[in-house]
C-alpha cells in the first residue's frame, strides 16, 4: 500500500451538503464541476469515482461519512473544514456554481482507491438563494406554487368535492 495521498481538485460545486450529513446515507457530499487541469488530475488519481456528464460538463461526487467503522469501532468524523477565502463569515450558505478548491483524501482499499472529502475551501462564492421557512417564525401570506406556477389554494377550491 502507498498510503495517503492528499489531492486537491478546482471546479464549480453544486449540491453541497456540508453542515448537516444527508439523512438517508449519513454523508456529506457535493458535486464538483472540474476544470481541465482538475479532470486531468482525477484521471490520474486512480480513484473509483465514476465521471458524470450534464450540461453544466463533467462532474465527480465527493462525500465524507459522518460515521465510519475503523478496526471495529465506530468513529465520528464530523463535517469537513469549509474554509472562506473572500472574508465571508463562518455560516454562509454556498450556493450552486461558486468556485471552489476541494482537498481530499485518497488511499488504497480492497477495492481500489478509496477517498474522503476533508474540506472545501471557497474561492468565489455565489449566494445561496433559497430559503428556509421556519414554522416558528412568521408564516408569508402568499400562497404556495406547485411545479407550474399554480397556486395550489387556487387549484384545491375548483375540485367539485
Amino acid at each position: 500500500m502507498a498510503g495517503t495521498i492528499r489531492y486537491v481538485f478546482y471546479g464549480k460545486a453544486k449540491w453541497l451538503k456540508y453542515d448537516k450529513p444527508d439523512p438517508k446515507y449519513n454523508k456529506y457530499g457535493l458535486d464538483l464541476y472540474l476544470d481541465d487541469q482538475s479532470l486531468r488530475l482525477f484521471k490520474k488519481s486512480g480513484l473509483q469515482l465514476q465521471l458524470r456528464d450534464s450540461e453544466d460538463g463533467i462532474y465527480v461526487k465527493f462525500s465524507r461519512a459522518a460515521q465510519k467503522i475503523i478496526k471495529q469501532g465506530l468513529v465520528e468524523q464530523g463535517s469537513p473544514e469549509v474554509v472562506f477565502t473572500g472574508g465571508e463569515k463562518p455560516g454562509t450558505l454556498i450556493g450552486n456554481g461558486s468556485e471552489v478548491a476541494v482537498t481530499v483524501s485518497v488511499y488504497d482499499t480492497v477495492k481500489g482507491k478509496g477517498h474522503t472529502w476533508e474540506s472545501v475551501e471557497v474561492l468565489n462564492l455565489v449566494p445561496y438563494e433559497g430559503g428556509t421557512i421556519d414554522a416558528h417564525e412568521e408564516i408569508p401570506d402568499e400562497p404556495v406554487k406547485d411545479a407550474k406556477g399554480s397556486s395550489k389554494a387556487a387549484l384545491s377550491d375548483t375540485l367539485p368535492f
